[in-house]
């Protein structure tokens, strides 16, 4: 009897067990090879960055995105590696053209993509926008590589005169007070020379700049008026890095306007 009883006990004592170890394995959460959310940097095939999040289970992370032609795995011997920043992926602001954000190289940024609208879709100067109208003007960014704009006075008003009038241009000066104009707000990125070169322009045309911008433009001799009738124009000031210049494409006499083409330069 009490074998019996001790054989029945023993059995019921393996069944517990091995429900136990059922449950206890059919419970049980694999080891993760991620903590659950944590957004990490990836690298795309085209080398741009995306982000990447570990599932909810920890056993791994989401696709790179927003990759286009999938995640860089490997190091494709430019050496790079993926990385953990620590940081959330979406942190900062986004990179390249459009995004508002003057970075190195951009010649402008406007925050968006549309040309024609005094910045292009490759952020360079373009169109004749209603910026170069008043101050503080259209913006020009100059870095390492001249900047080149073809643009016209002849759709513009006569808002700005240069103070004192500018010459001599064959004897004579002028304020270009009585001719359509172009104003532009010039940011060099580097210290030294700017230099403003107005060619084959289809009117007489003079260059005034200064460091603040208002109607009458106190140029404090940094300004030229060279030549008599239709002819280029240049003119060099001295920049600091960061510091914005305003700049004026003017006609020298009453009604002189049109087309231009000028570069701006730093060295």
């Amino acid at each position: 009897m009490k074998l019996r009883t001790v054989a029945s006990l023993l059995a019921a004592a393996l069944v517990v067990a091995s429900a136990w170890a059922c449950s206890s394995s059919a419970g049980s959460t694999p080891k993760g090879v991620c903590p659950p959310g944590k957004s990490v940097f990836c690298r795309c095939q085209d080398r741009s960055e995306g982000s990447k999040t570990c599932n909810d289970d920890g056993s791994g992370y989401s696709p790179c995105d927003p990759c286009i032609g999938g995640e860089l795995i490997e190091d494709d011997g430019g050496g790079f590696e993926p990385f953990d920043s620590g940081e959330p992926a979406d942190s900062g602001t986004p990179t390249g053209c459009g995004n508002g954000t003057i970075e190195p190289g951009e010649q402008c940024d406007d925050k968006n993509t549309k040309s024609g609208d005094g910045c292009s879709s490759s952020c360079k100067p373009d169109g004749n926008p209603e910026s170069a109208r008043t101050c503080p003007g259209m913006p020009i960014d100059v870095w390492d590589v001249a900047v080149d704009y073809d643009g016209t006075t002849a759709t513009y008003s006569t808002t700005f005169k240069a103070q004192p009038a500018c010459g001599p241009d064959g004897g004579a000066t002028a304020a270009g007070s009585t001719a359509p104009d172009r104003v532009f707000k010039v940011t060099p990125h580097k210290t030294g020379t700017l230099t403003i070169s107005v060619s084959k322009p289809a009117f007489d045309v003079m260059i005034y700049a200064s460091a603040t911008c208002a109607p009458d433009m106190v140029h404090a001799g940094a300004c030229t008026n060279a030549r008599t009738g239709t002819g280029d124009e240049t003119l060099s000031v001295p920049v600091t890095d960061g510091k914005v210049v305003y700049v004026v494409v003017d006609g020298a006499a009453a009604n002189q306007s049109g087309a231009f083409h000028v570069r701006f330069a730093v060295n």
